[in-house]
């Protein structure tokens, strides 16, 4: 493995691509992040090279009795419900 120090700078962001959405839930909050796959100008060769990097971005954070959590509920069911076995 190699060990790289990344600039996580925004100016040395060249572009990002969507992964999935999850939720999480704790104690009476439900909380929906976005995972993203980021990726940055290599710091040994910024203009061949790039690095990928995997982040957590925190959407939103509701009270799960709230009207506006309803949809995010429903999206936790159905990730509970998955059948990932193929």
């Amino acid at each position: 493995m190699i060990n790289l120090s990344i600039n996580n700078d925004p100016s040395n962001l060249v572009r990002s691509r969507h992964i999935c959405y999850f939720t999480e839930s704790k104690d009476d909050y439900i909380s929906l992040y976005e995972v993203v796959e980021e990726f940055y100008k290599h710091p040994e060769a910024p203009t061949v090279g790039l690095v990928p990097v995997i982040v957590t971005h925190l959407i939103e954070s509701l009270q799960r009795t709230g009207r506006k959590a309803a949809a995010l509920v429903l999206l936790e069911a159905a990730q509970n419900n998955i059948d990932i076995r193929g």
